[in-house]
């Protein structure tokens, strides 16, 4: 009665007009917004398209036989027949049990414009029959907002909702400091409407009202609101109204079943006691509870009787679940909707949850319990991620976050009253500090890459790439912050970094669809990885070059003996890799391991692609992403001739310069002995190697774009180095432009460079000479495009080839 009276009362508080704002606003949207196909309201596709088959087949043909539905109006997923020879339909007939009333009421409405006059379909698939019926969605989605508001406002208003031991520390202090009734409503509201709002319900009360999460979320808000407030109080009467509520939630979506747990531990609760006094009567109320709950889900039983012979069945087949390798991390932290990269405010709501728990806050608990048995169940689904926006499976917990958002929001309130100066001082210390930070950061930028109001030509383009570039730089180092836990444990096990885990995660190679779930996917989708695709850039690891074209065949090569690939699979079982690939060198053998275990080990063919096969075996295949390293055995390497040029003789060791002008990049590298030495400095880059020992006196570089003068400078420092010094020489970006031809020509004879440099100022100029030697032995080159390079000796890792990989191939 209490609770009756509280709604009844609802109506005259200011926040009721928050609500009903909130519901006309939302009606609003659900009659005038356009999906991507230019869909006004509801639309029965794909899922949605099963839940409302029910719902024609029964109000307009009396049956529940589908087959003349998918005939006329399509069976997008193809199912076929049950063994039982019925139209196969693997979704629940809940939500067409909720929607019911409103077809109802719409095909009503549709017969009246029909006596207008009115063009209107009476055979039940019409679009106004589907945009009437899926209102009911919004309606539900915002029901579940009332309910949860609710529940917090009864969250801060009881007594029992607070912790029964006294506060040990000054944060549950602050939790436990009283708040005005008023405050008390607006958290309560806030908490409420912005915890719903930031999720995935809003999408599923608009453009895919017709899924069950709308509906799924109200049965879970009122079946916890119910608990919450009866738990400690338990009749008879309540434990059948529990029971009813428990099987309405679960009737409205299956998976909702971890809810189950609410109702068993008031009733584990309530009869404990009586049963230690051996007072078997005790059983009676809770037993009733549960013969209603299964009574209210009774329809789904029948259901599933009917079409496939069994009340009790997993319609979606074999497949669809694995228990025994849940993907529970990946449905929290996957890029691919993950729970919290998907509505960061969760992340609020789950510490929340945890503290509650941690303090033994009233039911959170068993919330914190429900909803780590809903996150494996979830995660042990083949299709996790559930293809649709958001995390849309966890919808049905929106009352499980506005609990913790609730507590996460009560904390902080209470700490900011408690202490204002401090928080205003931590506020405006924050603003200062990314004031700073946005400030160095863009002076790095306008240093190093000339960060200038006319490349931008706007404010707004000056401060995006400024705060882009910083976000970019924290991403390359952490990855998505609210994916730490699965992207850590990820680098930890598989030694990728953050970074690759959030490009790669879900993105599978194979088991995209599960083929008895949805007969017209395709299982194998992406069961070809071209190696040298774009898209599988992050895959590789950073031993592997840019993509190549050999003929008709793109690669990438190996720079290393050592490469690894990420290879993310969504099934467990045994699988087969088939590598298109090809030795640099005669001779080279390659050992393979998958997760750690090695799975194959021979010759890599030389003159000519090949395919080796490696077959993985069962217990090695893990479902998620995993690891195929490569290690080859070179043959042992022939002396390689290190001539300097000319006569000069050879050099002690391996030397290489490669340069990149205006149009080929603008950067210049120095490397000596399989090391780079130089730093890629704006103008020349000078390594100074001495001749007999191949060591690197000395490295410098010289901006003679900026400083002409600089030419000066350059030729005094090499007048400091004997003759017969080994020069390693190369220009970034533009250098040449500033040469002067009376100072340059000089400067480059005194290491045998001749290349009329002034001439080009655009190009891209290596050379290795020896300072001292004649005019034209030094080794040199100079591109326009592309990039210029000069070796003596062996490549340098960047420019080997250990081997080339064109594609990996599943099945």
């Amino acid at each position: 009665m209490a609770e009756s009276g509280r709604i009844s009362r609802l109506v005259r508080r200011r926040d009721a007009r928050w609500l009903l704002a909130l519901l006309g606003l939302g009606t609003l949207a659900y009659f005038t917004l356009r999906d991507y196909q230019g869909h006004i309201g509801g639309v029965a596709e794909l899922d949605g398209y099963y839940y409302y088959v029910y719902l024609r087949s029964l109000q307009m043909d009396g049956d529940l036989e589908f087959a003349n539905e998918y005939d006329k109006w399509g069976n997008p997923f193809r199912f076929g027949t049950t063994r039982t020879g019925h139209a196969r339909n693997v979704f629940g007939i809940g939500p067409a049990i909720c929607w019911a009333p409103f077809f109802a009421a719409t095909h009503a409405l549709v017969r009246i414009g029909r006596a207008l006059g009115r063009p209107l379909s009476l055979e039940g698939f019409s679009r106004a029959h589907q945009i009437g019926t899926f209102y009911g969605s919004l309606l539900f989605g915002w029901l579940a907002v009332l309910l949860c508001y609710l529940m917090v406002l009864r969250l801060l208003s009881d007594a029992r909702f607070e912790s029964p031991a006294p506060p040990r520390s000054a944060g549950e202090r602050f939790i436990s400091a009283p708040l005005s009734a008023r405050r008390k409503e607006s958290l309560a509201l806030w908490t409420a409407i912005g915890g719903a709002l930031a999720g995935p319900l809003p999408y599923y009360c608009l453009t895919r009202a017709s899924y069950s999460h709308a509906a799924a979320a109200m049965a879970t808000s009122l079946l916890v609101l119910a608990w919450l407030r009866w738990r400690r109080e338990m009749t008879t009467r309540r434990f059948v109204l529990l029971g009813a509520l428990t099987g309405f939630a679960v009737l409205v979506r299956p998976a909702c079943l971890p809810f189950v747990l609410l109702p068993l531990e008031a009733g584990v609760a309530a009869v404990w006691p009586a049963l230690m006094r051996r007072d078997f009567r005790a059983l009676g109320a809770p037993l009733l509870g549960a013969a209603v709950a299964l009574l209210v889900f009774s329809p789904q039983l029948l259901m599933w009787s009917y079409l496939y012979g069994s009340p009790l069945t997993v319609p979606q087949g074999e497949g669809f679940l694995w228990w025994s390798d849940s993907a529970w991390h990946s449905t929290l932290f996957s890029p691919r909707n993950g729970l919290l990269p998907s509505a960061p405010l969760y992340a609020l709501s789950l510490l929340g949850i945890l503290g509650a728990a941690w303090r033994g806050l009233y039911g959170a608990r068993w919330l914190l319990l429900v909803f780590a048995a809903f996150t494996f169940m979830g995660g042990a689904v083949h299709d996790w991620w559930g293809w649709e926006f958001s995390a849309r499976r966890f919808t049905s917990c929106l009352p499980i976050f506005i609990y913790g958002l609730a507590v996460s929001l009560r904390f902080v309130i209470a700490r900011l009253a408690a202490r204002p100066r401090r928080t205003a001082a931590v506020v405006a210390g924050a603003a200062i500090v990314a004031a700073a930070i946005f400030n160095i950061a863009w002076m790095r930028d306008f240093g190093r890459r000339n960060l200038r109001w006319y490349q931008v030509r706007s404010t707004q383009g000056l401060y995006m790439t400024v705060t882009n570039g910083l976000v970019d730089r924290l991403y390359r180092a952490v990855g998505n912050p609210l994916s730490l836990p699965g992207s850590l444990a990820f680098t930890f096990r598989r030694g990728g970094s953050p970074e690759v885990y959030d490009r790669i995660d879900g993105s599978y190679l194979l088991g995209e669809v599960n083929p008895a779930t949805n007969p017209a996917g395709k299982p194998l989708l992406h069961s070809m990885m071209g190696l040298a695709s774009l898209r599988f850039r992050y895959n590789l690891s950073r031993d592997f070059g840019f993509p190549v074209r050999d003929g008709p065949v793109h690669y990438v090569p190996l720079r290393r003996p050592h490469g690894h690939i990420f290879l993310p699979i969504n099934r467990p079982g045994a699988v087969t890799l088939l590598l298109r690939a090809r030795a640099a060198q005669p001779g080279t053998r390659l050992l393979a391991t998958f997760n750690g275990k090695r799975v194959g080990k021979g010759p890599l063919a030389h003159g000519h692609w090949s395919t080796l096969r490696l077959a993985i075996p069962a217990k090695l295949v893990e479902r998620g992403i995993n690891r195929l390293d490569l290690y080859h055995f070179l043959p042992r390497p022939r002396p390689v001739a290190r001539e300097l040029g000319g006569n000069l003789g050879k050099s002690p060791v391996d030397i290489a310069v490669v340069s990149g002008g205006l149009y080929g990049g603008r950067f210049c590298e120095i490397w000596v002995a399989g090391r780079r030495v130089s730093h890629n400095r704006k103008g020349l880059n000078v390594a100074i190697i001495d001749r007999n020992s191949g060591a690197v006196i000395d490295e410098r570089g010289f901006d003679v774009h900026i400083h002409p003068a600089m030419f000066g400078e350059l030729s005094r420092y090499l007048d400091r180095f004997p003759k017969g010094a080994i020069v390693a020489f190369g220009a970034r970006g533009d250098a040449g432009r500033a040469f002067k031809q009376k100072t340059a020509a000089p400067m480059l004879a005194r290491f045998g460079a001749k290349t009329p440099l002034w001439l080009t100022p655009n190009d891209g100029y290596a050379a290795i000479g020896v300072l001292g030697a004649p005019l034209g032995s030094a080794i040199e080159s100079h591109v326009t495009r592309g990039h210029a390079r000069a070796r003596v000796g062996r490549k340098p890792p960047p420019w080997r080839e250990v081997a080339r990989y064109a594609a990996i191939k599943l099945r």
